[in-house]
């Protein structure tokens, strides 16, 4: 019952963004979507860091640890979410809103609160990464930085 309700309330969306919008905002919508379902990082992630900035293999256990907390956290408050986005697609369907725009915002809230949660969680696993590093490791993280956005971001070198 509970997927159910939150696949109604996913499609009802969508059909509330593409009424909305052309096909370019509704490409961005969905993308802010899926940023809000996936975590920026993952497990496999930690041989980037790993590799990028030489952590020895403490370090490594260290952020190894760093990044399942990351990811126990995004999949609680991910469920947190959907949790809210069930109650409020309960709360249509017991009384339907008068327009797309009623259907939308509080699905684009609570989505919106979550993003902020997850970019925070985010830049938390970062801060904890750097709280290991060495001097000579630090010295390597603006680099790292960079080519860990570019990667992320799928941003070439010719951007």
């Amino acid at each position: 019952m509970t997927k159910l309700t939150l696949k109604t309330l996913f499609f009802a969306s969508i059909a509330a963004f593409s009424s909305f919008s052309l096909s370019s905002t509704a490409n961005a919508q969905m993308e802010y979507m899926a940023e809000a379902m996936q975590p920026a990082y993952l497990s496999r992630d930690l041989v980037v860091f790993a590799e990028g900035l030489n952590l020895d293999d403490t370090q490594e256990v260290i952020a190894e640890a760093m990044f399942d907390a990351y990811e126990d956290e995004f999949e609680m408050g991910w469920a947190t979410t959907q949790e809210r986005l069930n109650r409020v697609a309960e709360e249509m369907r017991d009384k339907p809103p008068a327009n797309s725009l009623d259907t939308l915002e509080p699905v684009l809230n609570t989505l919106g609160d979550w993003l902020v949660e997850k970019r925070q969680l985010d830049q938390g696993l970062l801060e904890n990464i750097q709280a290991i590093l060495v001097r000579d490791q630090r010295a390597l993280w603006p680099a790292f930085a960079q080519r860990l956005y570019r990667e992320k971001h799928k941003v070439t070198a010719e951007t």
